[in-house]
Order: C-alpha cells, then structure tokens, then sequence
C-alpha cells in the first residue's frame, strides 16, 4: 500500500508540467527511483531533475511522510533508456533492443534485436541471431531498453 500511494504523490509532483513518469521504484521501503521525460519528448535538464525531487519530497510531507525518511533519486532516460509503456515501444520502432524476462521463453530470457512495435497488448521484435519475429507482453517482461547507436569516431571525439 505505501509503495501504491508513493508511486500517486511521484505522478502528481510531475502533473503541472510537460515532464512524465517513465519509471518509478520503491525499494527497501527508503529509496525512490524515479525516471522521468518529456512529453513531447524533448532534453531533461539538470533544472528539471532537482525541481522534481524538490517536488516530491515537498508531497511526501504534505501526505504526513518524514521526507528525511527517504533517498530520492531523479533521473532522465539516458541512451539505454527502459521501454515501459506501450508509447515507449511505439516511438522507438525500428531501433534495437535488449529484453531481459522474468521467465525463461523458448529456452532463454534474454534477447536482442529490431523492434518492430506495438499491438494487441505485445511487442514485437526481430531477433539479431535472425529466425521468427517473437513478441512478449509488458507482463512477461523483467526490462526492455534500447540499445545505444553511437557514430564510428564518436567517442575519439569526445577524448
């Protein structure tokens, strides 16, 4: 129940702005991870994490918690970003993925590959090793991220 009513004050620290839930946790009754985007999607700042984790902290207080009873942690997707909600798998088609399952499907419980969308409650992909397209439901699935495309050169670049 406290995580239910956690993951409700996270969602409403965010609902006056064009910033959104990807990802919300609750482990060990202290630590909030919390990933959030934009809708539409646009760069998270440094601004906007620590004005969310202000906000939260300012719900957890007003909801009669000890906000120094709590680790916030606030962060933006990032390059391997987690594919969580239908929309995730909609905007990232054709891009590659690493699915990891809860339980093993065909022998294995991990896989990589083209993702090709979003339908009837799956997703769908094309597997790298190649054979069939398979597709899982969000329920089957322990993590979903893209996988990082870096330009050849790229990081010599940035050395």
């Amino acid at each position: 129940m406290l995580t239910a009513e956690i993951r409700t004050l996270v969602a409403q620290a965010l609902n006056d702005s064009s910033l959104e839930v990807v990802h919300c946790a609750v482990s060990g009754g202290r630590q909030i991870s919390v990933i959030i985007d934009r809708d539409p999607p646009r760069t998270v700042s440094a601004n906007d994490l620590s004005t969310v984790s202000r906000n939260i902290r300012d719900r957890l207080q007003a909801a009669g918690f000890d906000k120094r009873t709590f680790n916030i942690q606030v962060n933006s997707p990032g390059l391997d970003r987690l594919l969580t909600r239908p929309k995730d798998f909609i905007r990232f088609k054709d891009e590659t993925i690493k699915v990891r399952l809860k339980i093993k499907a065909n022998g294995r419980r991990n896989f990589k590959g083209t993702l090709l969308g979003w339908h009837d409650d799956h997703f769908f992909m094309n597997p790298e090793e190649g054979g069939a397209q398979i597709g899982f439901n969000l329920n089957e699935v322990a993590e979903a991220r893209l996988v990082p495309k870096f330009k050849q050169g790229s990081i010599s670049q940035m050395l």
